[in-house]
């Protein structure tokens, strides 16, 4: 399981870093972002009503962030 570490995610907008997102999940890889990208992930697929997407970040992001309150809590209600 490789990761991709996207360093200049200030750099890039929101719609930018979510298909450099979704390239890595369909090369299966396991990307890594910060926390703050994490949360801009969620936001933008509950904007869209993409809920099994924002479950599928949260499961994903707490591989690498296994005891993020904020993540355990999404993913366990559910609520993004």
């Amino acid at each position: 399981m490789s990761n991709y570490d996207f360093e200049n995610e200030d750099n890039i907008n929101v719609s930018e870093l979510v298909a450099l997102y979704e390239q890595s999940v369909k090369e299966e890889n396991t990307p890594f972002f910060r926390p703050g990208s994490i949360r801009n992930h969620h936001r933008y697929y509950e904007e869209r009503g993409q809920f099994e997407n924002a479950l599928e970040v949260a499961e994903k992001s707490l591989l690498q962030y296994p005891y993020s309150a904020m993540l355990l809590v999404k993913k366990s209600t559910g609520v993004f």
